[in-house]
């Protein structure tokens, strides 16, 4: 599967961008939701994987062992390490993890911190994902686009290695 983000993703983003200039979504908020449901994507996966070589544990078991707060694999960056030691994850998606877990501790550690159309930094830093860089779909959009429509991809590339796990 080409690493690149589809036209009709990259388009429902843009359009869900320019709604949020006008209604002033939270980028803040974004961002840490996305991050959650980056790490749920990425502990299915691992526990996916875990399921094969001990089909006993439940994913309450494994919430509650390792993926729960202040939990061995509590956190994206950890996540992330962990199954690309595994290979389970390409090297751009671990780049593009990795970006994604910076920007949600830049967020979350940062009450202050402002929207991507006004913060240099988180828009520098959305620019250097892997995926926008392979995605032509996305060269027009603005950070949020970018932010969504990677994300979204993203997941669901996750998602759909995992459920083949499974």
């Amino acid at each position: 599967m080409n690493y690149t983000v589809p036209l009709d993703t990259a388009e429902e983003n843009r359009r869900m961008g320019r709604l949020a200039i006008t209604s002033h979504l939270d980028h803040r908020l974004m961002v840490l939701e996305w991050a959650c449901n980056l790490e749920e994507s990425c502990a299915r996966l691992l526990f996916s994987f875990f399921k094969t070589c001990n089909c006993h544990q439940s994913w309450d078991e494994a919430t509650d062992d390792l993926f729960g707060e202040n939990k061995m694999l509590s956190s994206l960056t950890r996540m992330t390490k962990l199954a690309s030691y595994l290979n389970l994850l390409e090297v751009d998606e671990v780049s593009d993890l990795r970006i994604f877990a910076r920007l949600r501790n830049m967020y979350a550690h940062n009450n202050s911190r402002e929207q991507f159309y006004t913060d240099t930094e988180s828009s520098a830093l959305v620019k250097k994902l892997v995926l926008y860089r392979n995605s032509p779909s996305l060269q027009t959009h603005d950070a949020q686009g970018i932010y969504l429509s990677c994300a979204k991809f993203l997941k669901q590339r996750i998602d759909s290695r995992a459920k083949a796990l499974s």
